[in-house]
């Protein structure tokens, strides 16, 4: 869904077979790239699947998910720029090809925006610069041209909010390749591009992804600075952009996406000749910062990514350097789970205990719950205003056996009944409900 993938050519790509440029970029990478974390961050808990692999090895593809399929479509194979586009379906674990796309090219961005894969901006391995724009139609298996970008733009961060396509930074220019901020967004309904406030650190490469409405931006390379950390988030209904805690990993060419109301930053390359990384790097919006989950399987750069059901695909790249061998790999990460139990439609039956005739009573507890785990383990634990722990016993998760008594010179004896429910990532969360033995009935 929001991934990254770079361009050949004379331009700055140290996996790639080009001139004499692309010498001095990756002599400048080698040079600055440092991680700026100073202090451990504590491991999540996701993991990683093998898939079935994709048909057509490549690297720097355009994709996007529609009706629960990936769409993998362009990228490069080591000799030329590719159209080709193949689909993922995760129920078979199965790849079938489909229309080739019009133009082909790599480093492209691209979105789903309502049933439709769109394609912007890319080039090619011989040089050629794009602002073609081509939409892809699944239910007819055909493509169609649209209104071209305002700035041809390869390599961008990319990504769709409310139904519209974001674009933002990447190379126009093959002549010293340099980098910009500018934020180009298309709008479906109009066929109309709007440029609006430039991100404030131009860079190439970098990961896009929406979260609560906004787009955040992470990584990339700088002009002549190398790799790049920082995190800069843009507001579309005030048009600014703001800083945020900055990546441990500076890097670029990796992939990423934002799940649950996390951003997620896999793999790439962190340009300091070390090889791709199999880092895998997540942060929180909400306390603005990072921790780390379980790493790719496999390094590598140049990714397809798409997001189906809360799970994280992550297809094709490429690994080494000079030339770099394109891949075909499929692996996909589920998240781990930060999500506690949603218990509801609480109550006890009965909720009152009368007459007060010092019997045990059976009282339902009647509760459900979900959770993105699917399972989930429930307890229950009583209290009471007044009485002793002879009072109750607890017979399973449902069901309590309370004694209907009180105190005749008290107010009524009240007893607290708390779920506690656990789910397999060890995430919980407690709900109480009260069973009342009335002083009197009134």
């Amino acid at each position: 869904m929001f991934h990254l993938k770079m361009k050949g050519v004379t331009m700055i790509r140290p996996k790639s077979k080009i001139t004499l440029m692309l010498s001095i970029v990756s002599f400048l990478l080698l040079a600055s790239a440092k991680v700026s974390s100073t202090n451990p961050l504590p491991p999540r808990a996701g993991s990683w699947v093998t898939k079935a692999p994709m048909p057509t090895a490549r690297a720097e593809t355009a994709s996007g998910v529609v009706n629960g399929l990936l769409y993998v479509v362009g990228g490069e194979d080591g000799i030329g720029s590719l159209n080709v586009l193949e689909v993922y379906d995760p129920a078979t674990n199965s790849w079938t090809t489909k229309a080739s796309m019009p133009t082909a090219r790599q480093t492209a961005a691209s979105v789903a925006i309502n049933g439709h894969l769109y394609v912007a901006g890319g080039a090619t391995l011989t040089g050629q610069l794009y602002n073609t724009l081509e939409v892809y139609d699944p239910t007819t298996n055909t493509w169609t041209s649209k209104a071209p970008m305002t700035t041809a733009e390869t390599a961008p961060a990319f990504a769709s909010i409310n139904g519209k396509f974001y674009v933002v930074g990447g190379i126009s220019s093959f002549v010293n390749n340099p980098r910009n901020g500018v934020l180009q967004v298309y709008d479906p309904v109009t066929d109309t591009w709007a440029t609006k406030a430039s991100m404030p650190t131009a860079r190439a490469g970098a990961v896009a992804a929406e979260i609560d409405g906004k787009l955040y931006v992470v990584g990339g390379t700088l002009n002549g600075a190398g790799t790049t950390n920082v995190l800069e988030v843009y507001d579309p209904a005030t048009d600014t952009w703001t800083s945020k805690a900055p990546m441990p990993t500076p890097r670029w060419l990796f992939t990423g996406a934002g799940v649950n109301g996390l951003l997620y930053a896999i793999g790439g390359d962190p340009g300091n000749s070390s090889p791709q990384t199999v880092v895998n790097e997540v942060y929180d919006p909400v306390t603005d910062t990072w921790t780390t989950d379980a790493p790719m399987p496999t390094g590598r750069y140049g990714m397809a990514t798409g997001v189906i059901d809360g799970t994280i695909y992550v297809i094709g790249g490429a690994t080494g350097f000079g030339n770099g061998v394109p891949q075909s790999v499929s692996e996909a990460f589920s998240p781990s789970d930060t999500a506690p139990p949603v218990i509801s439609g609480v109550s006890a039956s009965p909720s009152v205990l009368w007459p007060p005739n010092h019997k045990m009573k059976d009282v339902m507890i009647n509760y459900n719950t979900t959770d993105d785990s699917g399972s989930v383990n429930c307890t229950l634990n009583v209290t009471s205003n007044e009485g002793t722990p002879a009072d109750w016993q607890i017979l399973d998760a449902h069901q309590v056996r309370l004694r209907a008594e009180r105190v005749g010179s008290g107010n009524g004896r009240i007893y607290t009944i708390t779920i506690t429910c656990t789910d397999s990532s060890n995430n919980s969360s407690s709900q109480a409900v009260t069973v009342i033995v009335p002083h009197d009935q009134r």
